[in-house]
């Protein structure tokens, strides 16, 4: 089994800064959906997955905030312009054959740990240029990332390769003063000495072949949502 697992947050922001200036006939922001469309589209035709799926963000876990009021603090707002082309990727990834997830107080990439620690890593691909997600590759998942020309696959000795340490010691190699804590500037949040909010996923109840039903490929394929993600019945913290 092939599944592919997008940061849909990450390649939202990626595309609306990628495109500048793109609006339609109504004077109306499509720049991110377009760059969306051409990223899920390019991704299909390389890696040709049996199942996919584009991960939303759906805010952030209560608890988190109630315990570490200042999570994020340092991270700017969402742009307006963009804001509001989020409903058309979720359009754009369905029309594409992609399934949409998005899990009502929690964060894409707390999804997709979660779903890859509920499936055989070695058949799973995220992509993602989120740091805090290389060390999903530590249990064989692989971490698609496009070039100018090509693409590749970053598992456990592409990421040692690029970052110097083993996929689960990327997070201190970010920031080697914290002592080997995970710490990140726009979560604004420090770590356990040792230990990775990825590490910490728990396995969900549910059938990772749900995750996407249709091969994403054409357009005219049509897609299938999924807002109501068996991922609610069960979270993988990543403290």
């Amino acid at each position: 089994m092939s599944l592919v697992l997008v940061d849909g947050h990450y390649y939202a922001y990626r595309s609306f800064y990628a495109i500048a200036n793109l609006t339609n006939s109504k004077g109306e922001p499509t720049n991110a959906a377009f760059g969306f469309a051409s990223a899920l589209f390019r991704m299909a035709q390389d890696l040709q997955p049996k199942l996919g799926a584009v991960i939303f963000d759906g805010g952030i876990p209560k608890e988190r905030m109630e315990t570490h009021p200042e999570y994020k603090a340092n991270r700017k707002e969402t742009p307006e312009a963009l804001e509001k082309q989020i409903p058309l990727l979720y359009e754009v990834a369905q029309a594409l054959g992609w399934k949409t997830i998005m899990v009502e107080g929690e964060e894409a990439d707390d999804v997709i740990a979660s779903y890859t620690n509920a499936t055989d890593g070695n058949s799973c691909i995220v992509a993602t240029n989120d740091k805090d997600l290389m060390v999903l590759a530590a249990r064989g998942v692989r971490i698609y990332q496009p070039k100018s020309e090509g693409y590749e696959l970053l598992g456990r000795p592409e990421v040692e390769a690029k970052w110097g340490v083993p996929p689960d010691k990327v997070h201190s190699r970010r920031r080697p003063q914290n002592g080997g804590q995970m710490d990140s500037r726009t979560r604004n949040r420090g770590g356990r000495p040792g230990c990775h909010r990825s590490d910490q996923a728990r396995a969900l109840p549910h059938d990772p072949q749900g995750v996407g039903r249709d091969r994403p490929t054409q357009p005219q394929d049509g897609g299938v949502t999924d807002q109501n993600s068996p991922a609610r019945s069960g979270r993988a913290a990543l403290p």
